[in-house]
């Protein structure tokens, strides 16, 4: 009868200490796997919430802004001497203007008041959409804005209006605001606030991300 060799086996201390490697492993592969899982979910809330919060102040901080600039068009537009002085310096018929001195007052009033409270953009207009003065352009320039898509209605209308302007490669808070004397239309009061770089940085400090402002100008990017 024929002997048969028995199998090799390996000991039994290495076979323990095996299966306890492959315990450790596994164990080890979990915990991996479990923090790894873990801290992804919680990377992604964490991003979520940045976004959410970052939305949140967009929006907070644009409206803040829209309402300072519709209450600062309101209070300019609306102040007794400045209405006496827009008057004055446009009203050739009663001899108290003429066209290049009430544009040329104009500016420097525009411009006083730009230093006083710092909005970025400012322009009188007459009753018809022609502008009279504006603080982006140092000479007077024949120019009427009767056509724009933002000022339209409000210069149809006799009616304040306020929202997104864009004006070249500046995209504004603006707000419009009709100058009256009584019921006679003098003209109008722009005011804008750009939304730029700096608005982004202010964004970006109380939200902890990063924000850019872009437009698509035709196939290119502002």
């Amino acid at each position: 009868m024929p002997i048969t060799k028995p199998g090799f086996r390996l000991p039994l201390g290495a076979q323990i200490f095996l299966v306890c490697a492959v315990l450790i492993t596994l164990a080890v592969g979990a915990a991996v796997a479990i923090t790894y899982f873990q801290g992804r979910k919680i990377a992604e809330q964490s991003v979520q919430r940045t976004l959410d919060t970052s939305s949140g102040v967009q929006a907070n901080t644009k409206q803040s802004q829209l309402q300072q600039v519709q209450n600062l068009v309101q209070f300019i537009a609306q102040d007794p001497a400045i209405v006496q002085y827009f008057e004055s310096s446009t009203d050739v018929d009663l001899g108290l203007g003429d066209a290049m001195g009430g544009t040329m007052s104009l500016a420097d009033l525009l411009s006083e008041r730009r230093e006083q409270y710092g909005f970025d953009l400012g322009i009188f207009l007459d009753a018809d959409g022609e502008v009279l003065a504006r603080t982006d352009e140092t000479e007077a320039v024949k120019q009427n804005l009767s056509g724009d898509v933002f000022l339209a209605s409000a210069i149809s209308e006799a009616t304040p209006v306020s929202g997104l302007w864009r004006q070249g490669d500046v995209l504004l808070q603006a707000a419009v605001m009709p100058i009256l004397r009584g019921d006679d239309l003098l003209g109008f009061l722009v005011l804008g606030e750009s939304i730029d770089d700096r608005l982004a940085a202010d964004i970006s400090k109380v939200s902890g991300a990063d924000v850019a402002y872009v437009f698509v100008d035709d196939d290119r990017w502002c």
